[in-house]
């Protein structure tokens, strides 16, 4: 089990992880040929966040545009933020209405 990070929903035990790779950023491969004795490099990107979700979770996804992808995120890292420092979101969680 796991929640979604798009839907925020717990998913049924069967249900499937996804994952979905939110932003990137650029990385360089040191590599070392043994048979030559040199050192050689390639570039590429690497995964910087990636987002549990379900099926429903990854079809949401898909119907964003970039705008609303990117909304989405600043207030992802928000709420990141405020659980590191310690400070509590202004809605209650748990709350009995």
């Amino acid at each position: 089990m796991f929640i979604c990070q798009i839907t925020g929903r717990v998913s049924k035990l069967s249900e499937k992880l996804n994952k979905i790779v939110a932003i990137t950023r650029p990385k360089t491969y040191t590599n070392w040929d043994r048979e030559t004795e040199e050192e050689w490099t390639s570039s590429g990107y690497e995964p910087a966040l990636e987002l549990d979700a379900s099926e429903d979770g990854v079809k949401t996804w898909e119907g964003w545009s970039l705008e609303e992808r990117e909304s989405f995120l600043k207030g992802l890292n928000t709420r990141a933020s405020l659980k590191s420092s310690g400070t509590r979101s202004s809605h209650k969680e748990n709350s009995n209405v």
